[in-house]
This record gives structure tokens, sequence and C-alpha cells, in this order.
């Protein structure tokens, strides 16, 4: 673990107002002892994805009724539409039901908890110190190896009509009829990463895809296509 003073990183300080995600702090399982451990976990991920994004995570709890209840809400305000996402997707593959975009709010109503710089993700200690995020050297190796795409370099063939897939890099010859190939998913690759892939090559809408065990429930966007194939084979 690093540890750096508010003034090393360039944390925003924007007081306009910005979109949130709102979850009901009542509603995240017990087990999870809270938000702080899986947001930061997330957020981590999200850093190495992306180690371009400079951007601050505020929070700010109030009570609400946007879910058509009373609730004891968090409101996660973030400037940046992917890392937006990525709050929401932690919560929802958490199994937290009452998540949702919300209210745009100024940070300055808020408090600083995460800050993505440079490849990480820091986690606010105290007023004026922040602790960096690190992942466990089997994750972030993992990560580093891994392509882009999540997609190994042997084709898995697909029998899929052409007027039923839009022509991308994934898919091949739509228009000779011939059966699109696609790649067959790494097992170290992010269950959110295929499911993304998968909208994109159907050109389904975000979020529409669920990547199910044998139990039926969707796999969390950060477990891995090897934890998906253990499950459903220990099931047969």
């Amino acid at each position: 673990m690093t540890v750096k003073k508010t003034q090393e990183l360039r944390i925003e300080r924007s007081n306009e107002p910005i979109p949130t995600i709102e979850v009901d702090e009542d509603d995240i399982p017990e087990q999870l002892c809270g938000w702080e451990d899986l947001l930061g976990k997330a957020l981590a991920h999200a850093a190495r994805k992306w180690p371009d994004r400079v951007t601050t995570v505020y929070s700010h709890q109030r009570p609400s009724t946007n879910f058509g209840m009373q609730t004891c809400s968090v409101f996660f305000i973030v400037n940046d539409y992917a890392l937006l996402d990525t709050v929401r997707d932690a919560f929802r593959n958490a199994g937290v039901r009452r998540v949702r975009g919300s209210d745009s709010l100024r940070p300055s109503w808020g408090t600083p908890q995460y800050h993505l710089e440079d490849g990480v993700a820091w986690r606010r200690a105290d007023a004026i110190t922040w602790e960096s995020i690190d992942l466990p050297e089997d994750v972030a190796a993992a990560e580093d190896d891994a392509e882009d795409d999540g997609w190994d370099d042997d084709d898995v063939s697909l029998d899929v009509a052409p007027e039923e897939v839009e022509e991308s890099e994934e898919a091949v010859a739509v228009r000779t009829g011939k059966p699109v190939r696609f790649r067959a998913a790494r097992a170290d690759a992010s269950i959110g990463t295929i499911r993304r892939k998968i909208e994109e090559i159907f050109g389904l809408p975000e979020g529409s895809v669920a990547i199910c065990g044998p139990d039926r429930r969707a796999l969390r966007a950060d477990a891995t296509i090897r934890t998906l194939r253990r499950r459903w084979e220990n099931a047969a």
C-alpha cells in the first residue's frame, strides 16, 4: 500500500452539479459490511483498465424516497459516465436491488472517498491522507497479461443468420452468408468484459445481458470466466 497526501493528487473540486448513482444502504448484503471494500475493489480494476482517467468519487448520504419508499441512501457523485456504470454494476452484481442513476449533485455537498489517477485507485484515509487500493498480485498479473477484449486467439464457430448480426470487427463476412466466427473467452477474462462484448457484437442495450451460474443468478462483473466454467462443471 502506498500513502499520499491530498496535495499530491489532482482531486476534482468542481462545484457544478454532476450525475450520481444512488444506493439504498440497507439493501447492501450484510456480509459485505457496507460499501467501502466492494466499491474500492471495483474502482481499482477500473483504474487499471483506464489508466488515463483522473476522477474523484464523492459520497453524500441522506434520506430519500427515490425508490418509492423511505430509504437511507448514499449518492456517489461521479463526473465520468464510464465510472458511473462501474459504480452501478458493482452494486448490482453484488445483489443490491435498490440502485439507480439519480439526481445530479454538487461535489461540495459530499465527501471525497475515492480517486483514480495514473492507473491507481486511492481511498481516503483521513482529511489529508489517501491510501492506494492494491489488487492481489495474481489478479494484477492476470490483468497485465490479458488482452483488452478478453478473448482467446482460437476461434469458435457459431451458426448465426446474417440478418441477425450487424457487421463488426468480430463478425466475419456476414454478408456472405457464412457462419459468423467469434473467439472463445479466456479463462481469466472478467464477466463484465465478456458481457459488454456480447452486447457490443449483437447491438444489444447496455445491461441487457446477464451471465449466470447454474443457480440462474448473475455473476459479479469482476468474477472470471474460469469461475463461471467451474460452477457449471461442478453442477453437472
